[in-house]
């Protein structure tokens, strides 16, 4: 992060920087699942990448030792990661705000920069994951609530829509709203399993089914998502950041920008699976 400043700083760029990339990481939930690795190439080329998509092999039966062997086609496909999206932030204050606030204002002001930097790219990555997802693994049953009782079924249907890909369930995960882990705690599906205690007593559910849960409120669809690491491909990049002085008043205007895109590829879209419900 590249902070450009004026003299007499109110706000230390090295505490900004620093407090608003520890909040960042500790608040991001589905972020981490995406892959990032093409973010350095959007930092040095441009705003957009190809990204190399491989074909599966499959084999063919045979008869005989030596006959002649069909050829299938390894045809490469590339998608194109383009960074088209914008947002910007502006924040002004005054010398008097400073010496009022219970906390150096530059903790402040991370914290409620990151929240929204936070907010904003978890749902344009949900919004895509959503979007994009293969249509084979949509399970629609958009007129029925989930309840304590039917939620474990919901949640096997979504483990096997992936299995049914080949999606190893180790590198997958399972990402709900917290009204619906409530109902998965409270399932009696697992009433006979004394590790179930400890679920409802800590409110930490851990795995089922194979997949990690993780809680989000950024979800805001009524579906419950499914999806191994690396099913998105997501890139940001910090445009421009400034804490500056304001000519003539006692008083300071702290300004970013940021460009950000994501990608769901074809073959990347069958690692996603979707249950959809009224509730």
């Amino acid at each position: 992060m590249s902070i450009v400043s004026g003299a007499n700083t109110i706000i230390k760029e090295n505490l900004l920087a620093a407090e608003a990339v520890r909040l960042l990481d500790n608040t991001f939930v589905i972020a981490p699942f995406a892959n990032t690795m093409y973010e350095w190439e959007i930092k040095q080329r441009g705003d957009t990448v190809s990204i190399e998509t491989f074909p599966n092999i499959s084999w063919a039966s045979a008869t005989t030792a030596g006959e002649e062997i069909s050829a299938s086609a390894f045809v490469i496909t590339k998608d194109q990661l383009v960074i088209d999206q914008l947002a910007t932030f502006w924040a002004k204050y005054s010398s008097l705000e400073d010496i009022q606030a219970n906390l150096p204002l530059a903790t402040k002001i991370a914290n409620r920069m990151t929240y929204g930097q936070d907010e904003l790219i978890e749902k344009f990555i949900i919004k895509t994951v959503v979007e994009w997802a293969n249509s084979d693994n949509i399970l629609w049953d958009l007129w029925v609530a989930l309840t304590k009782s039917t939620v474990a079924d919901a949640v096997e249907a979504t483990t096997v829509a992936l299995e049914e890909q080949n999606v190893k369930l180790e590198n997958a995960a399972l990402f709900v709203s917290p009204k619906i882990a409530s109902l998965i705690r409270g399932s009696s599906y697992f009433d006979a399993f004394k590790e179930w205690l400890d679920v409802r007593r800590t409110g930490l559910i851990g795995r089922i089914a194979g997949l990690d849960v993780y809680k989000s409120n950024n979800i805001g669809y009524k579906c419950m998502i499914a999806m191994d690491r690396d099913s998105v491909h997501f890139a940001a990049q910090r445009t421009g950041f400034s804490d500056e002085k304001l000519v003539g008043a006692f008083s300071r205007q702290v300004s970013g920008e940021m460009a950000y895109g994501a990608k769901v590829c074809t073959e990347n879209a069958k690692r996603i699976a979707l249950y959809y419900f009224a509730n």
